[in-house]
């Protein structure tokens, strides 16, 4: 299904780790959704058509609140979800879990990847996206953590990245 070479992934911080990440309406957060979609047409018009997300808050469910938009202009993009977890998104908060469900009502495909949380599932879904994408964009303020991680797994295989500050 998934043509790799054509595949862009997406990792960025949760919103705790974004300033004013619960607030849709700051400047910082418009700032990270307008870079997001430029990012992504320039993707789209360079050639790629699927774009996987991981579901997670923040940068990630907002990419694909943008990819979903997108597809009335670009009707050939395709949005997967990647689900690190059956349940991933039950303890989300209310405004959260509405966007995940949004989203995901969206996807063209899904899969989830354990029927169930165990620790290291994060990683295994960031090294999924990895191993079935060739470019990735990251939202990323520099921390350690998982986007770090996964942006550093993306430099060794080879990944064009386009990286995205908050």
């Amino acid at each position: 299904m998934l043509n790799i070479a054509r595949s862009v992934a997406f990792t960025g911080h949760r919103p705790e780790k974004i300033p004013a990440g619960n607030q849709e309406d700051s400047a910082q957060v418009r700032r990270i959704k307008q870079e997001l979609r430029e990012a992504i047409i320039g993707k789209i018009e360079a050639g790629c058509n699927c774009f996987l997300r991981g579901m997670a808050m923040g940068a990630d469910l907002w990419a694909g609140e943008i990819v979903l938009e997108l597809k009335s202009l670009y009707p050939q993009i395709r949005l997967v979800g990647v689900i690190p977890f059956a349940g991933q998104a039950d303890h989300f908060p209310e405004p959260w879990r509405k966007k995940y469900d949004a989203v995901l009502a969206g996807c063209d495909y899904v899969t989830v990847l354990s029927d169930s949380y165990y620790k290291g599932c994060f990683r295994a879904r960031n090294q999924w996206l990895l191993e079935h994408s060739e470019h990735l964009i990251a939202v990323f303020n520099g921390s350690r953590g998982g986007t770090m991680q996964t942006l550093n797994d993306a430099l060794l295989s080879g990944h064009r990245i386009i990286v995205i500050r908050c």
